[in-house]
């Protein structure tokens, strides 16, 4: 015998799309409250002026004048132009931190300390700069997917390269991170994150990556 499909009324259709945008709307929701708050008004003024001053210093350098680092310092700037760069007390640990919502822009947070009696401190100028070119290569994946070690060395081979031009020191041949090469720091770092061989790193060659990081 063959079954009618029952057809389904609008009344009921209506109820399905309602309760699915309420979901959605929970889940904006959740997004916003729990991203992390910006500092008073006159920390983000300050510290665009900070980012502004670095980025001076970065593109004059061979790094600044590469492809790679136009690529990350074309995208610094546009964030910067999009009010996406927010200094927040928030982070915790982190330097800095990229936000990917489900709509709108992704969004860079760069760590300001709070100290007593409401007063805010930015990190050091080549702080802040090996936190937002770190940052900004994580913005420029569009991907949703969960960062490889892949990327993560390629994150902080940015930063180290522009902490390297705000310090004014030569990098080492194998970039390191807290005294060890940064392949070593990323995998303790983040024992969960798996290989992507299919990672393209940012302006340069997987094999250019390999060789600075000690990626293997």
């Amino acid at each position: 015998m063959q079954t009618i499909p029952r057809k389904t009324s609008p009344r009921r259709i209506g109820l399905i799309l309602l309760l699915g945008a309420l979901s959605i709307n929970a889940l904006i929701g959740y997004k916003i409250f729990n991203m992390p708050q910006p500092a008073p008004d006159t920390l983000q003024t300050s510290g665009q002026n900070i980012i502004q001053a670095e980025l001076k210093i970065i593109s004059n350098s061979a790094f600044g004048r590469s492809k790679r680092g136009q690529i990350i310092i074309t995208e610094i700037q546009r964030l910067l132009d999009e009010d996406q760069i927010i200094f927040s007390s928030d982070l915790n640990g982190p330097r800095g931190l990229t936000c990917t919502p489900l709509f709108g822009p992704k969004r860079i947070y760069i760590k300001v300390l709070e100290m007593n009696h409401g007063k805010f401190l930015h990190q050091l100028p080549w702080q802040l700069s090996e936190a937002l070119f770190h940052e900004a290569v994580h913005s420029l994946n569009k991907s949703f997917h969960g960062n490889s070690i892949e990327e993560e060395c390629d994150a902080f081979m940015a930063g180290a390269f522009a902490e390297s031009v705000s310090r004014n020191i030569t990098p080492p041949t194998i970039l390191q991170m807290d005294g060890i090469p940064i392949i070593r720091f990323v995998k303790q770092s983040y024992p969960a994150i798996s290989h992507n061989p299919r990672y393209q790193p940012i302006g340069i060659t997987l094999e250019q990556l390999k060789q600075r990081t000690g990626l293997k």
